[in-house]
């Protein structure tokens, strides 16, 4: 697919001259810490916190030891991060759809007898149990779970595939029989068009709006009928596939029959697709009804038919098997990425239409909402795949946090706190940061400290607790094993260590050509993070972000001539303390030129060598030093540079013997200006 789309008027981007390395802040976030190591198995974004405890799913395959996927949980120590619950240590527990509930979780697992069914735990191993048995042959699937009731699709061999309610321990699940009209049996003639599938429901989760469980299911209904000719066949009627409500209490409910030509038609709801709920009502896709693809619509419900509606039709890509829909709501306005035959940036809409485009054309994805606006990642020729933040109006980025065209490709992102935390490539590999959503405010929290040369490295997944934010990081290029638990805790208190800062820099520069200076942070356990500050004497120059414990800075090329004294100060972080460097002395000269006249190119053997030298120099200044006569490299004659010369000084040196001769002059010695030379000049000496 080509990805270049025109600007429509309406947009108005922030400019690019924002394209520019985002300045470390001056009060760097703690540091992140290392729990455990060794963990196994491709991750899931499926998590529950309870306090600052987390649980999450670790998919095994064929290139890690154990092919199960486990619950594991951490409390954020090493000792407490651990397999939390196998339901089947001889076999395939198979843990899937974790799901936060009654100051708990609930998830589905095979026990190796029951098969896949309902579990609950309080987060303890002795509050853990199998809900119910409630399919027999086959598995239980988690629709959703809210307050008051938790939602599954089960098939109990009887009444089809249906939804059942379960209300928390204590409780029973309770069928909630949607399809219980069947075919006939007792017609012989109808025998073999029997299929038992024709009881289910098959209900598929849409999204929680608050307590109640949107979801799609099939009413189709069939029965035993005779046409005028005698003939017998199955009448089909009912609703088809279509959309439903079910809270924690009361029967499921059709809400609305979308597919309206024929009532048993069903309405094409599409596969992988996201959903998105904005003031009360519940935004999904559609395709039109089994016989009549319409393309995309957007539509929105509340629940109630009169709240249901078709919003508008949607440009969006397909991607082979699914449309990329992945909507976020923030602020009143719901984000979208849009695809016209091209990439067409990120849309928003406060749910009455498409909407508008809000961000230059491009690949947009990836956004989370952050207070009113948006955080997401675009990709621009100029910088690649980089972070930018809307405020549903406008898009600004926020960083070329990669220099150049490959960009720094930020994945992924979770909403902590005030702060999106993300991971992104820069020089030294995938690390962890941060935006507050403003330029300024986008930041290194940690380099993390993975393999050289890794290109999938870094933050694989995020989760939130309390107040604490654990992630998944990949040390290198191989995403299933090796991986680590890490975790920020802004209230954690860190023991800060020494640190030692060394600066370095030439003795002496040019006036107006700068110079560079390099700064070193060393410290016991790895290189220190943070900012240092390089000052001339009372005055500060700059302050440089740390890369790997090291920064570089261009003195100013209108640095006044004479005697500098700089110094780098560390600013210190939450494991290391601040420390300063000893001073170093720079002399900022005036840049010279030398030039000299031989009086001629042939002496005779007694005649006296004249070379005048002329000193030229920025700014114009009486530079004092010494000269140096140098005949074939070796010092011949040195005198001494006067203010009152004027930068002009004749040299005489004594006859040399016959033949010939390289003649050149140095200036050195000076406390005002650089050293200079002039070119070499070739004499003859004859009898």
């Amino acid at each position: 697919m080509a990805r270049s789309r025109r600007v429509l008027g309406f947009v108005v981007v922030a400019a690019l001259a924002a394209l520019l390395q985002v300045p470390a802040s001056a009060d760097p976030p703690p540091e992140p810490y290392r729990i455990a190591t060794g963990l196994e198995g491709a991750v899931s974004a499926d998590s529950v916190a309870i306090g600052d405890r987390v649980f999450w799913l670790l998919h095994g395959n064929s290139g890690t030891v154990s092919q199960d996927t486990e619950l594991w949980t951490s409390d954020g120590t090493e000792a407490g991060t651990h397999e939390f619950f196998d339901p089947n240590p001889d076999g395939l527990g198979r843990v899937v759809s974790l799901r936060a509930f009654d100051d708990g979780l609930v998830f589905t697992a095979d026990n190796g007898t029951d098969g896949q069914e309902l579990w609950h735990s309080d987060g303890t191993a002795a509050g853990t149990a199998m809900v119910a048995d409630l399919t027999p042959d086959g598995a239980t699937q988690l629709l959703g779970a809210g307050p008051g009731a938790v939602y599954v699709q089960a098939d109990d061999g009887t009444h089809g595939a249906e939804v059942y309610r379960w209300t928390g321990p204590g409780s029973t699940p309770q069928l909630l029989d949607i399809n219980t009209t069947v075919l006939m049996t007792s017609d012989p003639e109808l025998e073999g068009e029997w299929s038992t599938s024709w009881t289910d429901a098959n209900p598929i989760s849409l999204g929680m709006v608050g307590d109640t469980l949107l979801f799609t299911a099939d009413q189709s209904i069939r029965t035993a009928a005779v046409n005028e000719w005698g003939d017998h066949y199955v009448a089909l009627s009912g609703t088809g596939r279509e959309l439903w409500r079910v809270g924690p209490s009361g029967l499921p409910s059709l809400v609305k029959d979308i597919s309206t030509e024929e009532p048993q038609q069903s309405t094409r709801f599409p596969f992988m697709t996201g959903t998105a709920s904005m003031g009360g009502s519940l935004y999904f896709l559609t395709e039109g009804t089994d016989s009549d693809f319409a393309g995309p619509e957007l539509w929105r419900t509340d629940g109630t038919p009169g709240g249901t509606s078709l919003v508008a039709s949607l440009r969006i890509a397909f991607l082979g098997d699914h449309w990329d829909f992945e909507p976020v709501t923030a602020g009143g306005k719901l984000f979208y990425s849009s695809w016209n035959g091209d990439w067409d940036g990120l849309w928003a809409t406060d749910g009455t239409s498409a909407g508008q485009r809000v961000s230059l054309p491009g690949d947009a994805g990836s956004a989370v909402a952050l207070g009113t606006g948006v955080v997401f990642s675009l990709t621009q020729p100029a910088t690649g795949r980089e972070l930018w933040h809307s405020d549903g109006s406008t898009s600004t980025l926020l960083g070329d946090l990669r220099a150049g065209t490959p960009g720094s490709n930020p994945f992924p992102f979770e909403a902590w706190g005030s702060h999106v935390y993300f991971g992104a490539s820069n020089s030294t590999g995938r690390n962890l940061f941060r935006t507050d959503g403003t330029v300024a405010g986008t930041e290194l929290v940690h380099d993390l400290p993975n393999l050289a040369g890794a290109v999938t490295d870094g933050p694989m997944v995020f989760y939130g607790a309390a107040s604490r934010l654990y992630f998944i990081n990949s040390p290198d290029n191989d995403r299933n094993v090796g991986n680590e638990l890490w975790a920020f805790d802004p209230n954690r208190v860190v023991e800060q260590k020494a640190s030692s800062t060394t600066l370095r820099a030439p003795a002496a520069i040019a006036y107006g050509a700068g110079g560079t200076v390099t700064v070193t942070v060393s410290g016991t356990s790895g290189p220190p993070t943070g900012t240092v500050t390089i000052s001339d004497g009372g005055q500060v120059l700059a302050t440089v972000a740390l890369v790997a414990g090291n920064a570089t800075f261009t003195l100013p090329k209108d640095l006044a001539l004479g005697a500098h004294t700089l110094t780098a100060t560390y600013s210190g972080s939450s494991a290391f303390l601040a420390s300063a460097s000893t001073p170093v002395n720079v002399a900022v000269k005036a840049a010279t030129k030398l030039t000299g006249r031989v009086t001629d190119l042939v002496f005779g053997a007694r005649e006296k060598i004249r070379v005048t030298a002329r000193l030229t120099t920025t700014p114009a200044i009486n530079a004092t030093g010494r000269l140096t006569l140098l005949i074939d490299g070796k010092k011949h004659l040195t005198v001494n540079l006067t203010a009152a010369n004027g930068n002009r000084l004749t040299l005489v040196g004594n006859p040399v013997r016959i033949g010939q001769h390289r003649l050149q002059v140095t200036f050195s010695n000076s406390p005002n200006a650089m050293n200079a030379k002039t070119g070499i000049a070739t004499i003859q000496v004859i009898r």
